[in-house]
């Protein structure tokens, strides 16, 4: 039997987990990043559905697509009375959107981050 760690490797040996957090230190999001032959992006704005997007192809960055694709695919949050919070996740998914828009043409963490956001990788 192999060591915990070996198997560990192996589980997530295609897999990029990423915390996004607001100004504040607050985390807003989780990006999940599978990478095969196609690269698929998994974003979840807290308090918003997770949406997912992917990347085919090769000559670019495919986890930065992906995760524009996803970013693209935020549904617009629901009102549900409490307008705080609704005005909340509007501008978090409308600064997210606004950071997918750089992505094509760099590592998307770092798009991220000159909109304000700090990205850590979790793994």
């Amino acid at each position: 039997m192999t060591d915990i760690y070996t198997q560990h490797d192996a589980a997530f040996r295609a897999v990029s987990a990423f915390v996004i957090l607001n100004g504040a230190g607050e985390r807003v999001a989780t990006v999940a990043i599978k990478h095969a032959t196609a690269v698929t992006a998994y974003v979840h704005l807290v308090g918003v559905e997770m949406t997912k997007g992917r990347a085919t192809g090769g000559g670019y960055d495919r986890a930065s697509a992906a995760v524009a694709t996803a970013i693209d695919r935020i549904p617009v949050p629901s009102a549900d009375h409490d307008e705080t919070r609704y005005q909340t996740l509007h501008a978090l998914r409308m600064m997210l959107r606004l950071a997918a828009t750089g992505m094509d043409a760099g590592q998307w963490t770092r798009e991220m981050e000159r909109q304000g956001f700090r990205v850590l990788q979790a793994v």
